[in-house]
């Protein structure tokens, strides 16, 4: 199975003011023969724990596009932040992890699949980990 990514798509958290608080970007793809959804959080300024609701909410609108086998959280930001996504959408998936750049790949953190196991890594195509660290990888394009 080749490493393609099919669906890229952006989404904007905003605040009750309008301000924007986090890009939100699910990166569907392929890897070691499962449905990735690396879900990228970007965060445009220092978050408050009320902030989360919204870039919860930006995530539940981009539900339609969650979907695969293993989701993997990924971006700098609190982890609380992250055990609250993982909460929120964490169940549409059999298998959660975070992305882990020097590793290139997902850590499973929880599985329900039979074909993945806790604290495997999953490599990532070079491409996705182009997308999520702005930084090149060699043999990515």
């Amino acid at each position: 199975m080749s490493a393609e990514l099919r669906i890229q798509i952006e989404a904007l958290a905003k605040d009750e003011t309008g301000a924007p608080v986090a890009t939100v970007k699910p990166i569907i793809t392929e890897a070691q023969g499962l449905k990735i959804c690396v879900l990228h959080i970007d965060l445009q300024r220092p978050i408050d724990p009320k902030d989360v609701t919204t870039i919860i909410e930006c995530c539940k609108k981009l539900q339609r596009y969650l979907e695969g086998d293993v989701l993997a959280l990924s971006g700098r930001g609190p982890i609380w932040m992250y055990a609250a996504l993982l909460h929120a959408v964490g169940h549409l998936f059999r298998a959660v992890g975070t992305v882990d750049p020097k590793l290139k790949g997902v850590v499973i953190t929880a599985s329900h699949h039979p074909k993945i196991r806790e604290f495997e890594v999953i490599q990532l195509p070079p491409e996705v980990l182009e997308q999520i660290t702005q930084v090149q990888t060699p043999g990515g394009k």
